[in-house]
């Protein structure tokens, strides 16, 4: 295997690494909205809804 793969793999390796913790980040905002809803608190969740839609933009 030569360096050049190995770097390719490297990179496509660290983009999946990141794509997974983005799936995780939503899934979360999504359980987090879900969770504020079903406590009465309905304007917080609409706005990790809106987050999760990309009509607001979250500050990492």
């Amino acid at each position: 295997m030569t360096w050049q793969v190995l770097d390719m793999l490297t990179a496509a390796a660290e983009e999946l690494n990141q794509a997974q913790a983005e799936v995780e980040y939503r899934k979360a905002l999504k359980q987090k909205s879900t969770d504020l809803a079903a406590s009465g608190q309905q304007l917080e969740a609409l706005v990790l809804e809106d987050i999760l839609q990309g009509r607001i933009r979250s500050e990492e």
